[in-house]
This record gives C-alpha cells, structure tokens and sequence, in this order.
C-alpha cells in the first residue's frame, strides 16, 4: 500500500514532491554511473536486459555477492522510468540498494510513476504551504509549536566533549536526542547528520562558538497554524 507523507520542508531544499519506488534496477540509475546527466547507463543496461527478455535469456543482475533473478515486470516498470525521466526537465535521483527515490517539483510526473511501479511512499506538501516553502529554503513546517525553533545539523568533525557538558548545563536553551548526547560526551565520535535544537539567536551564537565551523546546516521551524496562507 502507497504511504502518503507530507513534505513539511523542501528536499534537497529545492524538491516539493518525493516518491519512494522498490526496483531490483535501482542501481542503474545511480547519478555518477550517468553521462551527462542523459541516463545513459540505465538506458543501456535496461536495453540489454529487453533484448535478453527478447531472446528467452535468463533475466539475472549480477551484484558482487550474488545473482539476483529479475521479473519481466522489473525491467518493463523500470524502462518506463527511464522513459519518463527521459522526458523531464528536473528531477533527482537517490539509490539504496533496492529502492529508487526520485525527487521532482513536477507532481504529475511522480504520480504517473507511483501509479504503474512498487512505490511504498508519496511525499507532498499541504497546498496551502506550497508558496511558503518554495519562499522559505531552509525552514521545517511543524504541526506543533515548539521552544527550539532553531535546528542546527553537524558536519564531518568529531564531537566536542564541551559541547555535551554545555548542554547538560543548559537544558533550557537547546536539546538534542540521547545518541547524540553520549557521541558528545565520548570524545572523537562522528556526529555528521545528527542535529540540536536551540531556542534563539542568542543560543546559536554560543553554539557556534563552542562548535565552531561544524554547523553545515541551520534550519527554522515554523509553527504551521502561524503561516500567513
């Protein structure tokens, strides 16, 4: 069953729309294999998978542990994303293992997609906050009001053991989950992805000074009952 989700900040902070679609092929579409962003590898691979299918060949992926038996439908269902992609003007792509996201601000494309391949998700915003985001780059839309309203996102250094203690001191201008909280009070652990949430400028000042350079990304979160539709 198609999961619909809401996309309450833009993905990538460019894409309104995102489907979630389970190809045993997603890996033919992975961006770097591409030339010139033309999908041309997946459009060669899925040719030669056509005419094996043509030929009454064994239809098989070979991956570098073992052989996965493809359906007839994995290759037809793929042959019309490529298709489609083919034809589209922007788009992103994201592979993981078996699964094939596919980003866009065309909803109709996403839809005619989620409509004949496996997709497990569909995500789109409100309507009534579609200005807003495509208004609003770096800003979360929250369906509840919040005294952090500020997310900061951590890069590729290591976590500051200062950086735990300050806020265990300070548990009423920031928080952060408890992962991260003992990543912080272990020294050297990798902390790229995992985020704080701050109360104001102020405390994201502070937090810049302990942290230094290792903020990547600073969010707002906004209170959705709050957006002048």
């Amino acid at each position: 069953m198609l999961k619909k989700c809401e996309t309450t900040k833009l993905h990538y902070g460019r894409y309104l729309y995102k489907v979630v679609v389970r190809s045993p092929l997603a890996s033919v579409f992975r961006t770097e294999m591409q030339r010139n962003g033309k999908l041309s590898y997946a459009r060669s691979q899925i040719d030669s998978y056509k005419l094996s299918a043509k030929l009454g060949l064994p239809l098989k992926k070979t991956t570098w542990r073992s052989e996965l038996h493809l359906d007839s439908n994995d290759i037809t269902d793929a042959d019309k994303i490529c298709r489609l992609l083919l034809h589209s003007k922007e788009y992103l792509v994201r592979c993981e293992y078996n699964t094939l996201i596919i980003y866009s601000n065309d909803k109709k494309l996403l839809t005619t997609i989620s409509k004949f391949a496996i997709a497990e998700e569909f995500w789109e915003p409100d309507t009534n906050c579609i200005t807003f985001l495509q208004k609003n780059t770096n800003t979360i839309i929250s369906d509840k009001k919040t005294n952090f309203p500020i997310k900061l996102t951590f890069g590729q250094k290591p976590a500051k053991r200062s950086m735990g203690t300050w806020l265990q001191n300070n548990t009423d201008k920031a928080r952060c989950g408890p992962l991260l909280m003992k990543n912080f009070l272990n020294r050297e652990r990798w902390i790229k992805g995992q985020y704080i949430f701050v109360r104001d400028e102020k405390v994201l000042f502070m937090v810049q000074l302990i942290c230094g350079d290792n903020i990547t990304r600073i969010d707002k979160i906004v209170y959705k009952d709050d957006i002048d539709k």
